[in-house]
């Protein structure tokens, strides 16, 4: 699955939609929009979706236009792309038979509304009459996954986004597998540092 997303806010989110509608329900706070305030202000609950493995900023990036490439193997990318980075730290995502899972531009979870998530596939935003992708639901089979991300460039810059991620999902073997997940440190003012 190849697509571009835009940001406007310096990092995007891999997320379980589902997972944060119930853990909003847990915490008395459906009607809670700007979800990015709410995790500024309690940070045990953004700790705990992430050590959860429901939760995952990509974040310190340059605002703009990104290609992604999801479960891919590196060698099947396009030969236009280079891998300038890739991180190593496991973090492992889970999936169930109800989970909704989405990358999202950071700016979503400002006015978060998590009807719209539920009934849809992608998440269309217009700015000044152009319309951009600013999320994509992606399908992904019950398990748990170990996250990798590794940050592309395009060898020679041309006029679509020059800047990527390879985001793979390695589906763990082990069917007794637990989340293990470190503390994710996350830049609640969303610039890059």
């Amino acid at each position: 699955m190849d697509f571009i997303l835009k940001n406007f806010d310096y990092r995007f989110f891999i997320l379980d939609t589902v997972m944060l509608e119930n853990t909003m329900k847990d915490n008395g706070k459906t009607r809670t929009k700007n979800i990015l305030k709410y995790l500024t202000a309690h940070k045990n609950v953004y700790e705990q979706l992430c050590q959860n493995g429901y939760f995952f900023p990509i974040q310190e990036i340059n605002s703009g236009a990104f290609q992604f490439f999801i479960n891919k193997l590196p060698n099947s990318l396009p030969s236009e792309w280079q891998n300038i980075r890739t991180y190593h730290d496991q973090f492992d995502f889970i999936v169930t038979d109800t989970s909704s899972i989405w990358i999202i531009a950071g700016d979503q979870l400002y006015e978060w509304n998590h009807n719209y998530y539920k009934n849809h596939h992608e998440k269309i935003e217009t700015i000044n009459g152009k319309d951009y992708l600013a999320g994509k639901k992606i399908s992904i089979e019950e398990g748990i996954y170990s996250l990798s991300i590794s940050v592309l460039k395009r060898k020679n810059k041309t006029q679509e986004p020059n800047l990527g991620f390879l985001i793979n999902f390695t589906k763990a073997t082990n069917a007794n597998s637990t989340i293990n997940n470190l503390p994710t440190e996350f830049n609640f003012n969303g610039n890059r540092e």
